[in-house]
């Protein structure tokens, strides 16, 4: 017969990746997606290809189980009845077919980026707060002699469409059009947009649409790939800025952070005669200066809310967007305690209750009726404790009413260690999801050793479909899932590969449901320390030793 064979151009790489000669009918065209209009007709010749001229043998001596077949009688958790999963609604980048899926799934994953980059802004941080407290620009006495200490003046600094307005820097020529940010290719339907311009928000494209219902509502959508580098050095060039005025920063994230310029204002209070500028002309003064300093240095606009508190100033910033559009400022405090009070109750008023956070739409479906902020403040707080349950009940009584902690988290500090994938989790045997499971631990494992850290407390975290029978929207995403998660201290620190799968497949034997029926899975290590503040005892420095010798 034919000794040749058709693959998919994965084969190669995969091939590469592995170090060993892959069984080639895993990479069969007959895995294409023949869901995607314009592959029907391929599937089906290539597959009658395959099928009249497949070689019952191969001299190469290919092995007789692929990891789509198994030998071995499926275990109890193996998928055993009707199986989803078909060979033509896999591709290569599905946990089954893919011998590097996890890091193939980190290489390319947009959340694992901004992950990563939020380790990089807490050394960055640090480093920047270290600098601003050394100067030691502020007087002790302007502290003591202004009476509006008590309330704060805290900012929302967010960068506007921030992954497109770094994409244009460098294509000036789509100024003008719609744009869209996504891993997608021109052509996608299935992928999930991440941040998009207010030219293509203006045809009804918003961030965290489907590509197919983009392009539907807005033909003429250009897709441009991520830029991590420059969203990593953009960021960086703000977070400077920002620390210029204050150490009081609480990063959110590359372009998103709250600043508490209560000092900076008092300061400025202090060296003008309250004749010639007022405490809001001065806040106003000080917000303009900013974000023209962001958009002269790096290109890239910004919008910044203020208010008493975080609650305020992030309600502030949304405000100021929808009412003025990117590149504005909104305030809402006053020089006048009461005539500030006044403003914040009728500007909370008026905001529909979808605007308070913490209220999504599961638990907007609770009060169908309720349309505005003003409707929700006149339940008491047992009601709304009674419905959401006490600490939210709570939470939301005190939001509604514009009180909220001031103080910022600067802090950021990790209390947990973990990695999660949620995209091509399909699996078909136990064998399978061990081996991917084990790959998995070594990248949690990765992870602590790059940040020095143990911990005692380890959890599996599953997401379970609700309907195995049908495949998501979103190609390979994880559709509607049940969040399963189990956890177990340990009386020793653990950072070791081989402790932390072993711990998550004893946590994995616990639960009862087949590996088919998986779709997203996680491991995190809480409770953790700093190695160098672990408890010094003689078996820890051993197996640290160990560990790093290994590496």
């Amino acid at each position: 017969q034919n000794p040749y064979f058709v693959v998919r151009s994965e084969w190669i790489t995969d091939c590469v990746d592995a170090g060993k000669i892959l069984s080639e009918e895993a990479y069969s065209p007959a895995c294409m997606n023949i869901q995607v209009p314009g592959q029907r007709g391929l599937f089906s010749g290539v597959k009658r290809v395959l099928i009249r001229n497949k070689p019952s043998s191969r001299s190469s001596g290919a092995p007789k189980s692929t990891p789509l077949q198994s030998t071995s009688a499926p275990s109890s958790k193996e998928a055993t009845s009707k199986v989803p999963l078909l060979e033509s609604a896999l591709s290569s980048k599905t946990s089954e077919e893919d011998p590097c899926f996890v890091t193939n799934f980190f290489r390319n994953s947009r959340l694992h980026h901004i992950g990563s980059f939020r380790k990089h802004l807490r050394g960055l941080t640090k480093r920047l707060r270290r600098q601003r407290t050394s100067r030691n620009v502020q007087s002790s006495s302007s502290t003591a002699t202004t009476p509006y200490i008590a309330r704060r003046v805290i900012a929302h600094i967010d960068m506007d469409c921030f992954f497109a307005s770094v994409a244009l820097l460098r294509r000036p020529d789509l100024r003008d059009k719609p744009v869209a940010v996504t891993h997608a290719s021109k052509t996608s339907d299935s992928a999930e947009i991440s941040s998009c311009n207010y030219i293509a928000r203006a045809f009804g494209v918003r961030n965290g649409s489907w590509m197919g219902n983009a392009r539907k509502l807005c033909p003429n959508l250009e897709v441009v790939p991520y830029e991590f580098s420059e969203y990593t050095r953009i960021s960086e060039i703000v977070y400077t800025i920002i620390f210029d005025y204050t150490a009081e920063v609480q990063a959110m994230s590359c372009d998103e952070a709250y600043a508490d310029f209560t000092e900076v204002v008092i300061q400025r209070q202090s060296l003008r005669p309250s004749t010639t500028a007022s405490f809001e002309a001065i806040i106003k003064s000080l917000m303009e200066e900013i974000r023209k300093r962001v958009l002269e240095a790096t290109g890239c606009t910004a919008s910044v809310g203020i208010g008493r508190n975080k609650l305020l100033a992030k309600l502030a910033t949304s405000y100021a967007k929808q009412l003025y559009g990117p590149d504005n400022q909104f305030s809402l405090l006053h020089e006048d305690v009461a005539t500030e009070t006044k403003r914040v109750h009728d500007f909370i008023s008026a905001l529909p209750v979808s605007k308070m956070p913490g209220l999504g739409w599961r638990r907007l479906k609770l009060i169908p009726h309720v349309q505005t902020c003003a409707e929700l403040r006149e339940w008491s707080e047992y009601q709304l404790q009674e419905l959401f349950g006490e600490g939210f009940g709570t939470t939301l009584y005190q939001s509604l009413r514009g009180i909220a902690p001031s103080e910022l988290e600067t802090s950021m500090d990790p209390k947990s260690v973990g990695a999660e994938i949620n995209y091509g989790c399909r699996f078909r045997t136990e064998k399978r999801y061990r081996e991917v499971m084990k790959d998995l631990a070594a990248e949690v494992c990765n992870r602590m050793s790059n940040s020095d850290s143990v911990g005692t407390l380890v959890t599996l975290k599953i997401m379970r479909t609700k309907n195995v029978e049908k495949e998501s929207e979103k190609y390979l995403g994880h559709g509607r899932c049940t969040k399963i998660s189990k956890s177990e201290r340990l009386p020793n620190y653990v950072f070791e590969e081989e402790a932390i799968f072993r711990q998550v497949m004893k946590l994995w034997d616990a639960m009862s449901f087949p590996v088919n029926e998986i779709r997203g899975i996680g491991i995190q290590i809480g409770g953790i320390v700093c190695r160098s503040d672990a408890k010094q005892d003689q078996s820890l420095t051993v197996m640290w030793n160990k560990h790093q010798q290994k590496k």
